[in-house]
């Protein structure tokens, strides 16, 4: 800094952190050929969360070491440490605290949390990963990739429901008597890996899928059992796993555990795959959700014009316009939370709810439900603005008169359309629904339609 003013600092790239990461790879086929028959599972350790170096300066486990107070030149595994950590007055509890402070910390830094689920918010629109299994105590995948957490024998009920599941193997801090860290921790979970249902489980994913394992050190005593045993049981005809690595020095390691190794950094390599996948007709990239935020803000903006230009009890027919607006509201807000999940990453998906909305405006057509009618087309052209290119989202309606031959994009269209005939039916519906309203109320139109039906089940 000279004379009050910040001097430009020239980013080097062979010095920071997170471009030495990013190394260029020949992706397999193979593997993304498994990839579209949704049969591969991430396998994720600590290296693509807190323990990253892009969060903290020293790991967990050199922060325990320095209190612990070793000999210079021992090394202890990871649960040993743990366990020696423990021995100590308080020791379990002590524990326990510095791991949640630990994630506390980088939660209340939005600078640490960016870069601790870095990989966590690109694999979420991967819809083709549906399994995960990890040592991680964090709850970043339950967050930021909408799946469900299993961490004990009693959660395997859950396995059959619908959506993405995460193993935790190694406990989650969201339920401190779970979490594994010492030696007779890692003992207890062997043995329930070993014969419970969800260690049943877990084998039989690491037999009959593609495993890609990232941010792992593939040293863990019980995973290492586990693996080892799989590999003697199945010898060739095990399939092909893959570890995603910076440690260029662990190739000759990786290699006799039977695994593919890829050089380069978990993100990048996530990303990598979905740039590979663009051909893929089921795939819809990205960058299709760019757009939506500033569409719901764009609705958001006419819904207000909307009403402070008219009086709903003196123009009742604004109602399919406020009706059709919120389900464009609640189709964009539906998108943007679930967008983790991956649910609305497959484009079939997305167009097999766009076409049910079909269904379910003519239904309420029939019933001469008008308004439900107005909001159900609202809600699918939110659905087809993720599916549709620049050039067709710039002629999205956003307003709504019902029994108009063009739907208006603007507050001056309506207008020239409220001065023309109108569906009578339809204007009589939307009178007697505002005539239930007080004289200062707005209409609106709650996530379901006729008849209670929510989105969800669709």
């Amino acid at each position: 800094m000279t004379d009050g003013h910040l001097t430009p600092v020239k980013h080097d790239k062979t010095s920071c952190v997170f471009c030495k990461s990013i190394r260029g790879f020949e992706m397999p086929d193979a593997l993304v050929e498994q990839l579209k028959l949704c049969n591969v599972v991430i396998f994720a350790g600590a290296g693509v969360s807190t323990e990253s170096v892009t969060v903290f300066p020293a790991t967990f486990y050199d922060e325990v070491l320095g209190q612990v107070g070793v000999a210079d030149d021992s090394c202890p595994k990871f649960s040993t440490l743990m366990s020696m950590f423990c021995r100590r007055p308080n020791g379990r509890a002590e524990l326990i605290r510095k791991i949640i402070n630990r994630l506390k910390y980088v939660e209340s830094f939005p600078e640490l949390g960016f870069a601790a689920t870095t990989f966590h918010r690109e694999l979420a629109t991967l819809f083709y990963v549906n399994t995960i299994i990890t040592t991680n105590w964090d709850d970043y995948f339950e967050r930021f990739c909408g799946a469900i957490p299993l961490t004990s024998s009693q959660d395997f009920s859950l396995w059959a429901l619908p959506g993405r599941k995460v193993f935790k193997i190694h406990g989650s801090a969201s339920s401190v008597g779970s979490i594994v860290a010492t030696d007779e921790d890692y003992a207890r979970a062997h043995e329930s890996l070993e014969r419970g249902p969800l260690g049943s489980a877990l084998k039989l994913a690491l037999s009959t899928k593609t495993i890609v394992y990232v941010g792992y050190s593939l040293r863990d005593d019980d995973f290492l059992a586990i693996h080892n045993y799989l590999r003697r049981e199945l010898g060739e005809m095990a399939p092909q796993s893959y570890v995603v690595s910076l440690d260029d020095a662990s190739e000759g390691r990786f290699r006799e555990m039977g695994l593919h190794p890829i050089f380069t950094d978990a993100r990048y390599f996530v990303a990598m795959l979905k740039k590979h996948l663009a051909e893929d007709e089921h795939f819809l990239p990205d960058d299709r959700f760019d757009g939506i935020r500033g569409a719901y803000d764009r609705v958001d903006e006419e819904h207000g014009k909307l009403h402070r230009a008219f009086n709903l009890h003196k123009t009742p027919e604004i109602a399919f316009s406020a009706c059709y607006q919120d389900g464009l509201m609640h189709a964009f807000e539906r998108i943007m939370v679930l967008k983790r999940t991956g649910e609305y990453s497959h484009r079939c998906d997305v167009l097999r709810k766009a076409q049910a909305y079909e269904g379910i405006r003519r239904h309420n057509i029939k019933m001469r439900r008008y308004l439900d009618v107005a909001y159900a087309e609202g809600y699918q052209n939110g659905l087809f603005y993720l599916l549709w290119d620049d050039k067709v989202r710039k002629h999205l309606p956003y307003y709504y008169l019902y029994g108009a031959k063009y739907q208006p994009s603007s507050l001056s269209e309506l207008r020239r359309l409220l001065k023309g005939p109108i569906h009578k039916a339809a204007a009589a519906h939307a009178s007697r629904a505002v005539s239930r309203l007080g004289p200062h109320d707005h209409l609106h139109h709650p996530p379901f339609i006729g008849g209670g039906r929510s989105h969800a089940a669709d």
